[in-house]
């Protein structure tokens, strides 16, 4: 039995892939598993939190189903397989629970809907405190899976969405900030009811040959671009930032640092790309053709696993379910 006090999240998750059979083409640990069907390549994973960890006090429980569903399809879609089929299991206390269930299953249907995904069902249960949701989704592998292990020197890295605003929201939240959020009706909305990218599978699929790794941004960006460069043996040299308005606006009121804001947020969903240099300008065109924003611009060299941005090394740490100094939490 792992005694979690012990251990931070991820130790937790490298003591499981050690019981795990590998079955796919993706190394294990990656965002999603994968394996063999007949003729089809299947892609397999559960995502899923707490309300302690996840809602903010200006989410609806509808919202805290949208996000598990954005949060599991996300994976799959920065993997290069499309969603299929979609079931949930719901905890919650049995006082008031039946109404929080259906408030969640509410936002679980309308995430499915917008990402155009089957919900077969799941399950419920009751909570002795807190309200939980897991998410599992079956996809279909519409392109070579691209791992995240598979930068080179030489590539590029982009970053795909908008960086800060989720930071801002949870900066708000631990530092008691609250009342400047209505200020900031987009730190309310990104934060309450974020957005994966169908069209980037699409942009993968059509060009997978100038792509050599790929994760998806849901423990901050800090944290992925670290697992990227950790699992490729290499080190990734951030050049460019840029981030909305309103992270430099809520920033310089709440008196930290935009680029913290950006780094260490986490539940963004957008993507970490690299990207071969000869594709570079073909593959920003297709991504802004599609409505992609690419926010983050950088290049891989040789090295060890670091990723440096304004000539210093960042501290890549991420969310941690098991921590009680999470991401945010450490900046405030």
């Amino acid at each position: 039995m792992v005694n979690l006090t012990n251990f931070s999240e991820r130790k937790v998750v490298m003591n499981i892939l050690k019981h795990l059979d590998r079955r796919g083409e993706l190394p294990l640990g990656d965002d999603i598993a994968d394996f063999n069907l007949k003729n089809l390549r299947i892609g397999l994973k559960i995502d899923g939190f707490s309300a302690y960890n996840s809602k903010l006090p200006w989410s609806k429980w509808s919202d805290l189903g949208w996000k598990a569903v954005t949060a599991t399809v996300s994976d799959c879609i920065v993997k290069g397989s499309r969603p299929i089929a979609l079931v949930a299991s719901i905890g919650s206390p049995t006082k008031e629970g039946q109404q929080i269930i259906e408030d969640m299953v509410e936002g679980i249907v309308e995430a499915c809907r917008y990402y155009n995904v089957p919900y077969l069902g799941g399950d419920t249960n009751a909570s002795k405190e807190d309200v939980w949701i897991d998410v599992a989704v079956i996809s279909v592998f519409e392109t070579k899976p691209l791992p995240r292990n598979g930068a080179r020197p030489g590539n590029i890295v982009l970053a795909t969405g908008e960086y800060g605003l989720t930071g801002s929201a949870f900066h708000a939240y631990y530092a008691n900030l609250t009342h400047i959020m209505e200020n900031y009706p987009r730190m309310l909305e990104y934060s309450a009811r974020p957005r994966a990218s169908l069209n980037l599978l699409e942009v993968l699929k059509s060009n997978r040959d100038c792509f050599t790794a790929s994760m998806d941004v849901s423990d901050g960006l800090a944290f992925t671009l670290g697992e990227v460069a950790k699992a490729s043996k290499v080190d990734i040299y951030v050049d460019k930032v840029l981030l909305p308005r309103e992270v430099y606006s809520y920033s310089e009121k709440a008196g930290i640092n935009p680029f913290s804001l950006a780094f260490y947020g986490g539940e963004e969903y957008g993507a970490v790309l690299a990207v071969k240099e000869k594709c570079l300008n073909h593959v920003i065109s297709e991504l802004e053709r599609r409505g992609i924003k690419v926010s983050v611009y950088g290049k891989v060299r040789k090295g060890e696993g670091q990723v440096w941005f304004k000539g210093k090394t960042l501290t890549c740490i991420g969310w941690d379910h098991f921590s009680k100094n999470n991401i945010i939490r450490k900046i405030i």
